[in-house]
C-alpha cells in the first residue's frame, strides 16, 4: 500500500450503522482519530465540492443562490450555539469578524474589553490598538489554577466592561468558555 503501513489490529464494527456512512471507509475500517489530519464527513466534502465548483464557475452563482448560502450557515450556526440567527456573523473569518466588531460598536472612554491571558493573538491585535484609538481598555485575565476558566473571567467583569472577548475553546489549552457566555447573554 502506498505510503500506508498495514496496522496489525484494528477494531470494527461488526453491522453497518448510519453513522459510519457519514465518513470516508478504507477497507473495513473508519479512522476518526488522525490528530492533525482528521479525516471529513461525507457531508462536509460533499460540501466542499460544490463550494470548489462555485469557483471554477463564479458566473452560474447567482447573488440570491450565495445570500441563501449565507443565510443558510447563520440559520445553522445559530441552531448549534442557541442563538437567534440575527445574532450570527458570517465574516471570512475570525480576524474579520472581529475587526468588523470592533469598528462596529460605538465605544466610550473607558469601557473595558475583556480577554484571557494566552488568548489567541487576533485578540490583541484587534484589541490593544482600541486602547489608543478609543480610549477602551484592554484587560487580560490570568488563569488562577493551571487552566483558564470561565470562572476567571467572570470574576473579572466589572461595571466597565463592554465585551468579553475570548474563543469558545482555546487554542493552547483547549479549556471551555462556554459558562461565561451564558453568564454574559443579554435578555432580549
Amino acid at each position: 500500500m502506498d505510503g500506508l503501513r498495514e496496522v496489525p489490529f484494528m477494531p470494527t464494527l461488526s453491522s453497518p450503522s448510519p453513522w459510519r456512512e457519514a465518513w470516508s471507509q478504507y477497507g473495513d475500517a473508519v479512522y476518526l482519530n488522525l490528530a492533525g489530519q482528521a479525516p471529513m464527513p461525507a457531508a462536509s466534502l460533499e460540501s466542499a465540492r460544490n463550494a470548489l465548483q462555485w469557483k471554477a464557475f463564479p458566473q452560474l452563482l447567482s447573488d440570491q443562490a450565495e445570500r441563501d448560502l449565507t443565510e443558510r450557515v447563520r440559520r445553522l450556526l445559530a441552531e448549534l450555539i442557541g442563538a437567534d440567527a440575527r445574532q450570527v456573523a458570517v465574516t471570512t473569518g475570525a480576524s474579520a469578524g472581529l475587526a468588523a466588531l470592533a469598528y462596529g460598536l460605538d465605544w466610550k472612554p473607558g469601557d473595558e474589553v475583556v480577554t484571557a491571558c494566552r488568548e489567541f493573538p487576533a485578540q490583541y491585535t484587534t484589541w490593544r490598538p482600541m486602547e489608543a484609538r478609543e480610549g477602551v481598555s484592554l484587560k487580560l485575565v490570568p488563569p488562577t489554577g493551571k487552566w483558564m476558566t470561565a470562572e476567571n473571567l467572570i470574576a473579572a467583569l466589572t461595571p466597565r466592561t463592554r465585551l468579553v472577548s475570548v474563543s469558545l475553546v482555546r487554542f493552547d489549552d483547549t479549556s471551555r468558555a462556554a459558562r461565561c457566555a451564558e453568564f454574559c447573554r443579554i435578555e432580549q
